[in-house]
């Protein structure tokens, strides 16, 4: 399995910044209530995952951080992949992950929903500021652990600190695949 992401990167200064102008609007809050958002968010076990269905859904969007345009359009490409490369594919988009860990919820989602070798998750953790892709075996043949950070370096990370995350993810996703269908 390959992996790639970055947490908190999507936009650390101005993340920095809209957090000082937030703290500075809103009334202070008490520290344990800091600490108990700081363990709230989606887990591997609790996330809401597509069934399948008719049409076929590949999108977990529990939160609504993508428009329903932007989910239904990545689950036609998803279902393109499926069909014509045999990727498996499965896009999460939620606010918060548990504990602000995009990485280890990446990871425990991977290893606990893998149907074969070809498997593409790509997690989104909005609000958090994470993103991470994990990639199966036989995928990483056709695209590597580098062209996949470049790839969220140059596509979505720019995307994500003009705060659309709709054109960023569907820019991501097509380029992922037309690197998938050249190798094909």
């Amino acid at each position: 399995m390959t992996a790639c992401g970055q947490q908190g990167s999507a936009n650390t200064a101005k993340a920095e910044q809209d957090t000082e102008t937030t703290k500075a609007e809103q009334p202070a809050q008490s520290a344990a209530t800091d600490a108990a958002e700081s363990d709230e968010g989606w887990s591997f076990a609790t996330v809401p995952l597509p069934d399948g269905g008719n049409p076929p859904r590949f999108v977990s969007n529990p939160d609504g951080v993508l428009s329903p345009d932007t989910e239904a359009e990545l689950n036609r490409i998803l279902l393109y992949a499926k069909v014509e490369l045999g990727v498996e594919g499965l896009i999460v988009a939620v606010n918060h992950v548990a504990y602000s860990n995009v990485e280890s919820f990446s990871y425990a989602l991977f290893e606990n929903f893998k149907p074969n070798d070809n498997m593409l998750i790509v997690v989104l953790a909005y609000q958090d500021k994470g993103v991470r892709v994990e990639i199966g075996h036989e995928l990483e043949k056709k695209i590597s652990e580098v062209e996949c950070q470049e790839l969220l370096n140059k596509i979505l990370i720019p995307f994500l600190r003009e705060e659309d995350p709709n054109e960023g993810m569907l820019s991501l996703v097509e380029a992922m695949y037309h690197k998938i269908e050249d190798k094909q």
